[in-house]
């Protein structure tokens, strides 16, 4: 009986991630790209979807990267706290229906003494603002290298050593 009861099980577990892997192509999900930013290296989170989403947090494994709102003291602190996996008191980032957010990305140590195709696993964990039985957090995951984070910085110095020049 029990046996029977944990075939059904599985069943509906199947049936739930499929519908829910249905409803993100549908809805669409956000995209995470790494682009050069003004001040280095940032995040842009671009929202597909027709409603807002919350970005809860920014994960990175290793932890070598932090992940910040902007450049003030406090956006750089609440950064190295995340960076800790201690949890925030509110969200990193609220983006509007077709809307693009960018997020400044922080490095931690040892990063300059880190191999540089050392791959770097980043998870964005977000959400919609209405509920639904599939808007619990989900998952949008990516890959970088560190080398791809060393010449994307480089290149943002360029272009910040060009704009003081003319």
């Amino acid at each position: 009986m029990a046996v029977e009861w944990l075939g059904w099980f599985k069943a509906l577990t199947s049936a739930l991630s499929g519908a829910k892997n249905l409803y993100d192509r549908v809805g669409g999900k956000p995209t995470l790209d790494f682009v050069v930013g003004q001040y280095g290296v940032d995040v842009s989170i671009k929202n597909a979807r027709g409603e807002t989403i919350i970005i809860e947090r920014i994960d990175s494994s290793p932890p070598l990267l932090g992940f910040t709102p902007g450049q003030e003291l406090l956006d750089v602190v609440e950064a190295v706290v995340r960076q800790r996996q201690i949890p925030a008191e509110g969200a990193l980032a609220v983006i509007g229906a077709g809307e693009e957010a960018c997020i400044g990305l922080m490095t931690f140590d040892p990063f300059n003494d880190t191999d540089p195709k050392m791959r770097i696993k980043v998870a964005m964990h977000w959400r919609s603002v209405t509920q639904s039985r599939f808007s619990p957090n989900r998952v949008v995951r990516r890959e970088i290298t560190v080398r791809d984070v060393r010449d994307l910085r480089r290149d943002s110095d360029k272009r910040r050593l060009r704009g003081q020049r003319t």
